[in-house]
This record gives structure tokens, sequence and C-alpha cells, in this order.
């Protein structure tokens, strides 16, 4: 018999518009747009850890293959594409070509990035790869998390105790914290670049993934009937972040960290009920 396929309708909405925050952001329309990246970081963070979870063997093997297939791949394909568009433009001068193709086919772009001293928020860099540092940092994550994922599943069934939602919740605390440090202590591009420094995300979706599988984690009963309008107000306190908040300003560490807890809190929303997939609808599709 085949199983019926559910998905979350409302993380669509969150994808569309985390994606034109980013977008409007780059138009230089919306000046803490970058915010939106860390709603991309949880959501990855929380779906990957869910599929994990779901599955009655975790192969790493499977893993891999899946994210070569779903990530990797397409990288290849458009950057080899771009490759192609500006070897015939003949008015482009690209000096770093070699160097920066190297560290997108190898998923170091954005430490490349930062040993290049290129700054991410002056938006005056003459390449077309500039923003593919967060496929690498994604590529990083997927490279380390099947392993971490198959020892804390081996961990517990010896010591049979759930210890790795302790253990993710001290990361998620001790990673966060060093982020808004380095932020006080480092310049901005070494902690936005930074592989640990932007773990937090990560961690932060991965353990509302673990709450909700091993502990039906849910919405308390309290606010149930009001969920649809909390899940209106914390997404609206993500747009309003993106709309004032800047990267010039002092405390931007900070606003990065309730960007992430807020995208948490929507996709706590999101994941609240299974709906049964329907006909896809046009404009959400494009």
């Amino acid at each position: 018999m085949k199983k019926k396929e559910y998905y979350f309708r409302k993380l669509d909405y969150l994808r569309i518009i985390s994606c034109i925050l980013v977008l409007l952001y780059h138009l230089n329309i919306l000046k803490g747009g970058f915010l939106a990246v860390c709603t991309f970081f949880a959501l990855s963070g929380y779906l990957e850890c869910l599929t994990a979870l779901k599955k009655e063997k975790f192969l790493i093997k499977t893993y891999y293959i899946n994210r070569l297939q779903k990530i990797y791949l397409p990288l290849i394909i458009v950057t080899f594409i771009t490759l192609i568009i500006f070897k015939f433009n003949q008015f482009t001068n690209w000096i770093n070509l070699k160097p920066e193709t190297n560290s997108i086919i190898f998923g170091y772009n954005n430490l490349w990035q930062l040993n290049a001293k290129l700054d991410y928020f002056t938006r005056n860099v003459n390449s077309p790869f500039m923003h593919f540092w967060y496929i690498s940092i994604l590529m990083q994550f997927d490279l380390v998390f099947p392993i971490l994922y198959s020892l804390f599943r081996k961990i517990n069934i010896i010591i049979k105790k759930d210890i790795s939602t302790i253990i993710v919740s001290l990361l998620t605390i001790i990673s966060t914290i060093t982020f808004f440090i380095m932020s006080k202590n480092q310049d901005i591009m070494i902690v936005y670049y930074n592989t640990f420094a932007r773990s937090f995300s990560f961690l932060f979706g991965i353990l509302l993934a673990l709450l909700h599988y091993k502990y039906n984690f849910k919405i308390s009963r309290t606010f149930k009937k009001n969920n649809k309008l909390i899940y209106k107000a914390y997404t609206l306190i993500l747009i309003l972040l993106c709309i004032f908040v800047s990267s010039e300003s002092n405390n931007y560490a900070l606003y990065m960290i309730i960007a992430t807890i807020v995208s948490v809190r929507i996709i706590e929303y999101s994941t609240e009920k299974n709906e049964k997939k329907k006909k896809n609808n046009k404009l959400i599709d494009f």
C-alpha cells in the first residue's frame, strides 16, 4: 500500500518569504535582508535531522549520495555554465577565476573569501560566485552531520538513554555564546563567514527536530487556538528585523541570534500539523 505523502505547507511560505527578503537585500531595498540567511540554516538543520530520525536504518553512504544529487550536482552544473558564459564575455576581468572556482567545487568558498579579504556587505566584488559561501557552509555541514548523527545514535543505544538532546542543547548554547563573543572581538566578516561561528543556527534547527521527534514537542494547548495569529506575528517580526536592522549595527550578532530564534519558532508553528499534499499551487511553485 502506497504511503500517503504529507508536507508542511507553511514551510513553503517561510522559504518564499526568506528568499524575497534576501533578494531585496541584494537589490539594496532591505538593509537587513541578510538576517534571513539564518532562517535557511535553521531550516536545513531541522529538516536534515528530522529526515534522519524518521529512518529506521540510517546509512552514511546513502546520505552522501542523496546530498550529492540534491546539492553538489546542481552546483557543478551552475558553476560550469557560468564559466562558459564568462569565457565569451570580453568585458569582464575576472582575476581570481581559477582559485575561486576551485573553492566552490571543493566546498570551501566561505574560507577562500575570508582569506581573500572579500567583504560580503560592500557588494562591489566583480564575481558571480560571491554568494556561494552559503553553499560551502551547507556542504561542510552535510559532510559532518551524518558522522555525528551516527555516533550519537550508537551512544544512545549503548547507554539506553537519550543524551543526544542534552548534548545538542549544550552545543547550541555554547555555539551561540561563542558567536556573540566573537562578534565583539573579531571583524564582522570573520564571524559571518566562519563555519563554526555560524553553526548555532544549524544547531537550533537540529534541537527543534530532536524535541519534535523524541518528545512529541508540540505547541502548548494554551496557544493552540491562536496558533495562526502567533505564526503571523513571528513572521512579521522576522520581516521587521530585515527592514530595520543594518549590518553596520554594533549589535548585528544579537539580531542574527534573534532572527534564528524567531525562525525556529516559525518552523515550530509551521510543522504543528501535517497536511495532505494537494495539487501544486502555481504561484507558490513559481
